[in-house]
């Protein structure tokens, strides 16, 4: 490779000689402040540095102030400062990102250019020190010059460090917590999707959930539940809704199904037409619904019967002895009729169990419900909410299907009838979840309503896991204790009666309902429409309160590094009149005071990028006052203290 000279020794010795002339350096505390402007002119750049002296100080005690008070707000509020916090709005999504580009890509830059143009103008003015003689590298007084803001910059931070003067160390240190207090502030502001609830413009429409003839005809006299005209596919859910109904309430009662533990809560419209309802849609208002309760009484037999029927079936028939007078709001009804599938062999067996029943009365408006054993039991009183349930002996010997111990068999009953109440209910929906009763609003008027339990006592040819005896008295009765040790519960017996009643209308009502569309004019009558509220998604601004703390953060640290440069050369003549060092500063000052050195620059223009940056570092410069009559003159020159290589190969 070629080898250049960098200077002969006549120029080095030309040079030497010139750096020791009569002038000698002075401070500016030792000589008037002029530099051969006017006084107006002087008065006027210590005005402005007085202002600029200000405003660094308002961007240390302002963000150090807001800091303060929000330090203290999240100590009272504790919000999560690693999760959004919202601002406010209520925006499109192209509003929304509209302010998140406005205040990332303009507010946040401009911003930063308006704090880095006050900060890095008086940086400036304070990265050299006249008063001393300290010889730093060209290149870093370069890079110093070409800094105007923040960055991440390894290499132009490592030049600049190469000083090794604290002024410069802290300028080093400005641009990177200026780069990253602005970094901050570009990416605290966010936004985020919410969903406002309005009116809609339509009504909703929902299927009632009316009375099926196909199910009413339904009954333990005319078939089971393969007569249903439903599909196979209908028939099997309706028939696992219920036997699943059933075998639920053999395990757990049904107190925590109800609404307080005593009322049934249902709604007049079908879960298909609530569920096909569009997603948008989170809200409806004064749905049809209603309220059913249950009330008893004890309800002793004046007779009482097994008798074995065809079709493969047996029923209990019983009469109740209960009047006007014991009732409290009706009197007993009667006859009552268990049919329960399969043969009646309870009588014949050798096993005293015991065994629950529920007979109707022919109109489905009263439920007997009751405990059958063996033997004269007569003494044993059951105690229940509504009275003494007393037990009543049946002489069946006349029977030859009750044989031995059966003969004689004690029987404790209570009569039960639903209570319907209308009212209505306004349903929500949450995100992602199903419909859920919000509030519900109920007529005080009761009326008598009839169970469609009643036609499903052998339309399954059910029986209870390990149950005594078929239908569907076990599964209601298993839960509720035994009159064995009069541990009897007719309060739950009464609720598992009251569940299973409106849990057998929802499940046969909503079958029933899937054989009809709304296309069929008879059917549209079948169908209401009630008012809806609509989930919209709109958009509202937020931020990180993390990132927002840190930015106000690097915002107080980089104003302090620049207060510290300036209090640190606060006496420099530089720094009284902000005499910035940028870069049109230190073309015009090298070419005044490297002038000498121009043979040695013209041969440096040839060197290659990577030994121009060795040269730059090894070309050691200084700044000096130096007093030139009644001026003090700043002067830019080349230190004796180089050591530069000559050559470079």
């Amino acid at each position: 490779m070629a080898n250049y000279s960098q200077v002969d020794g006549d120029e080095t010795a030309s040079m030497f000689a010139r750096s020791s002339a009569n002038k000698e350096p002075f401070t500016s505390e030792t000589l008037p402040l002029q530099t051969g402007m006017n006084p107006a002119k002087i008065a006027h750049q210590r005005s402005k540095v007085r202002w600029r002296n200000g405003l660094v100080l308002c961007s240390i005690l302002v963000p150090s102030a807001v800091c303060i008070w929000w330090i203290v707000n999240i100590a009272k509020h504790k919000p999560g400062m690693f999760s959004a916090s919202t601002i406010g709005g209520q925006l499109t999504y192209q509003q929304a990102k509209a302010i998140d580009l406005i205040s990332g890509a303009l507010f946040a830059p401009l911003l930063m250019l308006a704090l880095d143009t006050l900060w890095f103008g008086n940086a400036h003015a304070s990265i050299i020190d006249q008063r001393t003689n300290k010889a730093i590298p060209l290149a870093s007084v370069l890079e110093a010059s070409n800094s105007s803001g923040g960055g991440f910059n390894i290499l132009k931070i490592k030049t600049i460090l190469q000083a090794k003067t604290w002024t410069l160390s802290l300028l080093g240190l400005l641009i990177l917590v200026s780069g990253f207090a602005g970094k901050m502030l570009q990416n605290f502001i966010a936004y985020e999707a919410f969903n406002v609830y309005v009116a809609s413009d339509h009504l909703a429409s929902l299927r009632y959930l009316t009375e099926s003839p196909a199910i009413d005809q339904l009954s333990p006299q005319t078939g089971d539940v393969s007569t249903l005209p439903f599909s196979i596919k209908q028939k099997s859910d309706i028939a696992n809704q219920m036997a699943g109904l059933l075998t639920g309430l053999s395990f757990e009662d049904s107190a925590s199904k109800l609404d307080a533990g005593t009322a049934y809560i249902g709604t007049n419209a079908t879960t298909a037409s609530l569920n096909a309802l569009d997603t948008s849609i989170v809200g409806l208002m004064n749905v049809p619904g209603y309220r059913l309760s249950v009330d008893c009484q004890p309800a002793p037999l004046s007779g009482f019967n097994g008798i074995e029927m065809g079709g493969g079936m047996f029923v209990f028939d019983a009469v109740s002895e209960c009047n006007t007078a014991t009732s409290k709001t009706k009197s007993c009804e009667g006859p009552y009729t268990a049919f329960m599938p399969g043969p009646l062999s309870i009588g014949t067996s050798a096993y005293n169990n015991e065994y629950t029943y529920v007979g109707f009365s022919i109109d489905k408006t009263n439920a007997l419900l009751g405990y059958l054993m063996s033997f004269n039991d007569t003494n044993t009183t059951l105690s229940s909410t509504w009275g003494e349930v007393h037990g009543k002996a049946f002489n069946l010997s006349t029977n030859p299907l009750f044989k031995d111990t059966k003969s004689v068999m004690t029987t404790w009953t209570i009569d039960c009838t639903i209570m319907r109440q209308e009212g209505f209910h306004n349903y929500t929906r949450p995100s992602g979840k199903g419909w859920t009763i919000s509030t519900s609003s109920f007529s005080d008027e009761k009326s008598v309503a009839k169970s469609l339990l009643a036609n499903w006592q052998t339309a399954l040819n059910y029986q209870a896991p390990a149950s005594a005896i078929t239908g569907i008295g076990p599964p209601l009765a298993n839960t509720a204790g035994s009159a064995f040790g009069k541990s009897a519960n007719w309060t739950i017996y009464a609720l598992n009666y009251l569940y299973a009643s409106g849990e057998a209308e929802r499940i046969s009502y909503e079958i029933a309902a899937q054989n009809e569309t709304s296309s069929s004019e008879d059917n549209l009558a079948k169908f209401h429409r009630v008012q809806a509220t609509m989930s919209v998604q709109s958009y509202r601004i937020t931020y990180i309160p993390i990132i927002l703390l840190l930015a106000v953060l690097g915002v107080i640290c980089a104003a302090a590094i620049t207060a510290a440069m300036m209090y640190r050369n606060r006496q420099t003549h530089s720094a009284r009149i902000g005499r910035e060092v940028d870069a049109v500063r230190l073309l015009v000052d090298s070419i005044v005071g490297l002038r000498e050195c121009a043979p040695s620059m013209a041969a440096a223009e040839r060197l290659t990028p990577d030994e121009l940056n060795t040269w730059a570092t090894r070309f050691l410069v200084r700044y000096s006052e130096t007093a030139e009559g009644d001026d003090v003159a700043i002067h830019l020159s080349r230190s004796s203290d180089s050591g530069m290589m000559d050559k470079f190969t």
